[in-house]
Formats: structure tokens, C-alpha cells, sequence
């Protein structure tokens, strides 16, 4: 049986395109072991939130304006808050 470090150099020699294809089968792997975790109430809420997405019902924050207010706020911490 192949070790995980024998797997990866199989996985970095394959072609571009078949390395896209594990990395998404890998991933997708991920998000189902996630899912079956979740309760019916969150499932329900996550549902209700990506239609809101979908329907441009949602409230959105650009990248840009999230990463300037967190940024702010961590300048503002004070300093028994901050980390190394």
C-alpha cells in the first residue's frame, strides 16, 4: 500500500488537468463529511442564505471593505488582546 507522501508525488506527476479533478474530488470528500453533520435547522438556514445569495436578496460586503474594517479593528485591539 502507498504512503500519503508516495500519493502526492503520484497526484503532483499527474497532468493539470487529472490534478484538477482529484483536488475536486478530494474537497467535495470534505464538504460531504461536513454536511452529514449538520442539523436540520442549520441545513435549513445555510439553504435559505445561498438562495438569498442567488436571488440578489442578500446583503453583501465587498473583499476589499471586509479586510479594511478587520484590519481596523485588530489595530484597534487593545494590547493584552493582541497576539504575537
Amino acid at each position: 500500500m502507498s504512503t500519503v507522501s508516495e500519493l502526492v508525488d503520484q497526484a503532483l506527476s499527474l497532468p493539470r488537468t487529472d490534478r484538477g479533478y482529484l483536488a475536486r474530488k478530494l474537497i467535495e470528500s470534505l464538504d460531504e463529511e461536513s454536511e452529514e453533520k449538520l442539523s436540520p435547522q442549520w441545513r435549513a438556514e445555510l439553504d435559505r442564505r445561498l438562495r438569498s445569495v442567488k436571488d440578489g436578496t442578500a446583503k453583501t460586503i465587498p473583499h476589499d471593505q471586509v479586510m479594511t474594517e478587520v484590519r481596523e479593528q485588530l489595530r484597534n485591539l487593545p494590547p493584552s488582546k493582541q497576539t504575537a
